[in-house]
């Protein structure tokens, strides 16, 4: 029969039961309500919305900011990454706080230089080509 490692509660669930480790929810609420047995714990905050997350240090990737979805915000879909000044890029990536994602502004590389230039290439393009029936659809 497994118990809690902290108080010696027994799980109501049997789908627990099979665990090596167990610990109740009331141990849990009580760990994290003491900083002295939370002290690795570091709080990460969404850029959009203001909200906080708890997360060990260690599964912390360091980055500019954070955000409680990729590139945007749940609670607030208006906001948006920061636009990168020309010649830098802003790479998002998943999960780097928990939940949350990160984004970091960094110089660009050769390659995205080069994919940046087609991207655009190819943006230009469709716009000509939207113009251009715009104005046939005119006549």
């Amino acid at each position: 029969m497994i118990a809690c490692r902290s108080c010696g509660k027994i799980p109501k669930s049997r789908r627990l039961r099979g665990r090596k480790h167990y610990t109740c929810g009331a141990c849990i609420k009580a760990a994290l309500a003491n900083p002295s047995l939370n002290s690795n714990l570091v709080e990460i905050r969404c850029d959009g919305c203001g909200r906080t997350q708890q997360v060990r240090r260690a599964r912390i990737i360091p980055c500019d900011g954070y955000t409680c979805s990729l590139g945007s915000c749940r609670l607030n879909p208006d906001f948006r990454t920061p636009t990168p000044p020309e010649g830098f890029v802003c790479a998002l990536e998943l999960n780097v706080a928990g939940g949350f994602s990160g984004y970091r502004v960094r110089l660009a590389t050769l390659e995205d230089r080069q994919a940046i230039a087609r991207a655009r290439a190819i943006r230009d393009a469709g716009i000509v080509l939207w113009a251009q029936e715009q104005g046939e659809g005119r006549s």
